[in-house]
């Protein structure tokens, strides 16, 4: 009573400090968004039987192990036959990645020791690939230690995660430092992981007599930029229903194969990826990467015009926001360190995109809800939606979650798509 006593007064005095906008998005958004998110946490998930999870866990340690032998014959600190391995510990990994290889530091850690993080090894791998190994060894690491193993105890039977309204991000994920940014999130366990680890959505399945009905937004990101940047060149591209890839590879003269370079160039264009980091998603060497950005600025310069646009603001402001008024305000805006700035002016400008993304989604879910009560809202990550169905009822819901997906118009002269599909699995109900 106390609580809900003190949340009262909280809301009387915080509620009149918000803008027109950002009380809209409160009252026609997040207030309505609570009772869904309460009947999804309640219903939960159902994970597949002992045997899919063990075939998993049997799958990722030979993965694991046929990555370890080629790191230690490699010279990596690391032994198959232990429990125990070098390159999982700071001091000992850290040691050899600078010590023993001698390699630049490029960044540190908050207490000034040279990183190892993700972001410190996929730069330093721009230079060195064979360093690409540690991230993979990670990968499958992680999904053992943080997932297969720990929810192998619930095989069969369905779990409750906790589903958090606005997405808190940590450093390094998404560089977002601990401001939410719009983006619902789940703990105990992540399931944004599940979608991420790509053969775990096997562990997914649908609750006994219905089917997984899962819909995902085509390019939501760039058509996000498209809108807000008013890009001619990718606007005409999706009014037309055009492959946006291949219309700016066109405009540039590449040859078809090009296109995946092209994808990969603009998506780090948009979000002001850093040419070191970028050569090695596009498998160029630092000047070509550059040459190739410059390239695209030729072709999109309205991306460049709308992120100075909204650091411009921001300086003014003291914030950036999304198409529906979410407003984010950074630390580091002002400040005098020009690497903490130049990352601050990065996340203001993500944050629109990012947020607008929440959104969409957030309208969606209650746009499905009070149409589609009988198929209720099972999971929602990033730009997917999966609802649950009667078995037999796929085809119908299918065609009316694209439909609704396809229907929340915001973004003006940039429709949206949506790719929908089922199955008895997350996995499935994706392919």
């Amino acid at each position: 009573a106390r609580d809900a006593a003190a949340t009262l007064r909280l809301f009387h005095e915080l509620y009149p400090r918000l803008s027109p906008n950002e009380q809209y998005l409160y009252e026609a958004v997040e207030r309505p968004l609570i009772p869904i998110l309460a009947d999804m946490e309640l219903r939960g998930i159902r994970l597949a039987n002992s045997v899919v999870f063990e075939q998993l866990i049997s799958k990722c340690e030979s993965e694991r192990l046929s990555i370890l032998s080629e790191m230690q014959l490699g010279g990596w600190p690391c032994d198959i036959n232990k429990k125990q391995q070098g390159v999982d510990s700071f001091p000992v990994l850290s040691n050899f990645l600078y010590q023993t290889l001698a390699l630049p530091i490029l960044t540190k850690t908050p207490t000034g020791q040279p990183a190892t993080n993700k972001q410190a090894i996929e730069l330093l791998a721009a230079n060195h690939p064979e360093l690409r190994v540690l991230l993979e060894y990670r990968k499958v690491r992680d999904l053992l230690n943080k997932f297969l193993y720990p929810l192998h105890e619930y095989a069969g039977q369905s779990i409750h995660p906790h589903i958090h309204q606005v997405k808190v991000y940590d450093e390094g994920e998404d560089s977002f430092g601990g401001t939410s940014v719009g983006r619902l999130s789940y703990s105990n366990p992540n399931v944004q992981q599940f979608a991420k680890g790509g053969g775990i959505r096997d562990l997914v399945i649908a609750p006994p007599g219905m089917s997984l009905v899962a819909g995902d937004w085509g390019q939501l990101h760039l058509r996000i930029y498209a809108a807000m940047c008013g890009d001619e060149t990718m606007i005409g591209a999706f009014e037309r229903d055009e492959d946006v890839h291949d219309n700016i590879r066109l405009v540039l003269g590449y040859p078809p194969e090009a296109r995946p370079t092209i994808k990969n160039g603009v998506y780090g264009r948009l979000y002001g990826a850093a040419a070191p980091k970028l050569s090695i998603t596009l498998g160029l060497s630092l000047n070509e990467t550059i040459t190739f950005l410059e390239d695209l600025d030729k072709v999109m310069p309205s991306v460049r015009q709308y992120a100075a646009e909204v650091i411009r603001d921001a300086r003014i402001k003291g914030y950036s926001e999304t198409l529906l008024g979410r407003r984010y305000r950074h630390p580091d805006m002002m400040s005098p360190d020009a690497s903490a700035r130049a990352r601050a002016e990065r996340v203001l400008v993500n944050f629109t995109i990012i947020g607008t993304e929440a959104e969409i989604a957030k309208l969606a879910m209650l746009e499905w809800t009070q149409q589609h009560p009988e198929a209720p809202l099972y999971i929602q990550v990033h730009d997917e939606l999966v609802v649950v169905c009667p078995e037999g009822s796929e085809d119908y819901y299918i065609g009316e979650l694209k439909r609704v997906m396809k229907a929340v118009d915001i973004l003006q002269r940039v429709p949206l798509d949506a790719t929908v599909g089922w199955g008895k699995t997350w996995k499935e109900a994706k392919a």
